[in-house]
């Protein structure tokens, strides 16, 4: 695994990211994505062994529950057609998505990011935006996965 190192970075907003899926949108969560899905194959204390690594697990959740959350509330209209009920519970995989929502909740208190977010008077809470945190190098990560990947599957979402 890379190195736990971290380096400063500054919460922006990006568009791109929160918005309904789209061509645009979609391509850039699945370039965050190393070839190989995130899955590798490694040898841990001797034991050869196929693993996915969390951080591409929490991204796949997250993109699933983007495209569920624009599914239901009918603002994003891209590759489907969510005007059925048939189709929109097809779209959120309810098992899967209600999965996301637990394993995310463990994944954020697991990391537990402790920097301070200035309030916002104007809307009563944090944006987020302009916070410095600490963050593991996530460039190196997506390198060690898929220079360790077992095989060259492709996507975000499946």
């Amino acid at each position: 695994m890379p190195s736990a190192l971290t380096t400063p970075r500054l919460f922006q907003e990006e568009p791109l990211y929160a918005g309904a899926p789209s061509t645009s949108s979609d391509v850039a969560w699945e370039t965050l994505i190393p070839k190989g899905r995130g899955f590798v194959q490694v040898n841990i204390s001797g034991r050869q062994g196929r693993y996915c690594v969390s951080a591409f697990h929490q991204l796949h959740c997250l993109d699933m529950l983007r495209h569920g959350y624009y599914a239901a509330t009918n603002l994003g209209r891209r590759k489907h057609d969510y005007t059925s009920a048939d189709t929109l519970r097809r779209s959120l995989h309810d098992d899967h998505v209600q999965h996301c929502f637990d394993y995310l909740r463990q994944a954020l208190m697991c990391s537990a990011d402790p920097t301070l977010e200035l309030r916002n008077a104007s809307i009563g809470g944090v944006t987020g935006w302009g916070s410095m945190h600490q963050c593991r190098d996530f460039g190196a990560l997506q390198l060690w996965t898929e220079s360790n990947r077992y095989s060259d599957e492709g996507g975000i979402l499946n």
